[in-house]
C-alpha cells in the first residue's frame, strides 16, 4: 500500500512557512546595508535637449548684415509688459531649404525658431537681448531661441511672438514705424524657419 497524502492543509502551510523564511531573508540582507536589486542603468538613449539635426546642414540663411527687431508684449505668465526680440534679414540675403542650392531673398524675412547661431552672434546678443536666449521647447521639441519675461523669465515663444495674428512681431503687418529696428553690420548665418512679409519693406542701414 502507498502511504497516505499529506492533507491539503498541511501542503499548504509549508509553502507559507517555507516563503516567510525567505521574505525574513531578503529583510536581513536590507538591514545590513545590502542592496536587493541592482541599480538600474540609465538608457543609453535617454532623452536630452538636442542641438540640431545632425543630418540638417548648419546653417540656412546667409547675409552680409542682419537686423535685431524690437517691440513689447503682455506676458502670458504675469502680465508684464515686457520686450520681445526677433532676427531679420533683408535682401540681399540666401536662403535654402535642406540640401538645395542657394537663393536669393527677396523679401524682408523674420527668422523664426532658430535652433543654430554663430557664436560671435550669440555674443552680441547677450549683450543687446540678454532675455532672448537658446532654450529648450516641448512644443517644438528642439532648443531654439526665444524671448523670456524681463519681470518673471517665462518663457515666450515664437508661436506668440511671430506667427499669432495679433503677435508683436507679426511679419502680415510688420512695419519698421512699428518696432525698433536696430541694424548690426556683422556677417550673418542661422538655422531657421523664414517668415517673409507680405508687403515689401525697406529698411535703411
Amino acid at each position: 500500500m502507498t502511504g497516505r497524502a499529506a492533507p491539503k492543509s498541511t501542503v499548504c502551510r509549508a509553502t507559507f512557512m517555507a516563503l516567510v523564511k525567505v521574505s525574513r531573508a531578503l529583510v536581513d540582507q536590507g538591514k545590513g546595508g545590502r542592496k536587493l536589486w541592482p541599480k538600474r542603468k540609465p538608457r543609453s538613449d535617454a532623452k536630452t535637449p538636442a542641438g540640431p539635426d545632425p543630418g540638417a546642414p548648419s546653417f540656412n540663411v546667409r547675409a552680409p548684415a542682419f537686423l535685431v527687431a524690437g517691440n513689447h508684449l503682455r506676458c502670458w505668465k504675469c502680465s508684464g509688459n515686457t520686450a520681445v526680440y526677433a532676427l531679420v534679414v533683408a535682401p540681399p540675403f540666401d536662403h535654402r531649404d535642406g540640401a538645395r542650392q542657394w537663393e536669393p531673398g527677396t523679401s524682408l524675412a523674420v527668422l523664426a525658431y532658430i535652433e543654430s547661431l554663430p557664436e560671435r552672434i550669440a555674443d552680441h546678443l547677450k549683450l543687446t537681448a540678454p532675455r532672448y536666449f537658446r532654450d529648450a521647447s516641448q512644443w517644438h521639441r528642439r532648443p531654439y531661441w526665444m524671448n523670456h519675461c524681463e519681470y518673471c523669465g517665462a518663457k515666450i515663444g515664437d508661436a506668440e511672438t511671430i506667427e499669432s495674428a495679433i503677435a508683436p512681431l507679426n511679419t502680415e503687418r510688420f512695419q519698421p514705424a512699428n518696432v525698433k529696428l536696430s541694424h548690426v553690420p556683422q556677417p550673418f548665418e542661422a538655422l531657421a524657419t523664414l517668415h517673409n512679409c507680405s508687403d515689401q519693406v525697406s529698411v535703411e542701414a
